[in-house]
């Protein structure tokens, strides 16, 4: 069961989340699965594409958000240590804003608008 869906800002990838632990990537004017981003431990709950659509943030049920490169799906970051399995993605209060909010008592925010490469 898919706990979120969101489309790339060039409308050519879908990503859902679900309760598998895994992020699904779909090929979008073929609707066709492309690939399988593994790495969380338990459910997935929400994904947000970055403005440029070059990074995918998810967060999960594990107390993590990943980072994932969308150009050959490595995951290229983590945040860890959240307690509280409650993690969506928050509308934006301004225009290219994604946050990405983890916890029900904690909020922590991605703030998308400005891009930097995280990982090694």
């Amino acid at each position: 069961m898919a706990n979120e869906a969101v489309i790339s800002p060039n409308g050519k990838l879908i990503a859902s989340a679900g309760e598998e632990e895994v992020i699904k990537l779909w090929q979008a004017d073929a609707r066709q699965e492309i690939a399988i981003l593994r790495g969380h431990v338990g459910p997935v709950t929400s994904v947000a594409f970055s403005p440029s659509g070059e990074t995918l943030a998810s967060a999960g049920t594990d107390g993590s958000i990943r980072f994932w490169d969308m150009a050959s799906h490595p995951q290229v970051a983590e945040l860890a240590g959240h307690k509280s399995g409650d993690y969506r993605r928050r509308r934006p209060n301004r225009a290219n804003h994604r946050p990405l909010q983890a916890g029900s008592n904690l909020r922590t925010g991605w703030k998308a608008s400005r891009e930097r490469r995280l990982g090694p």
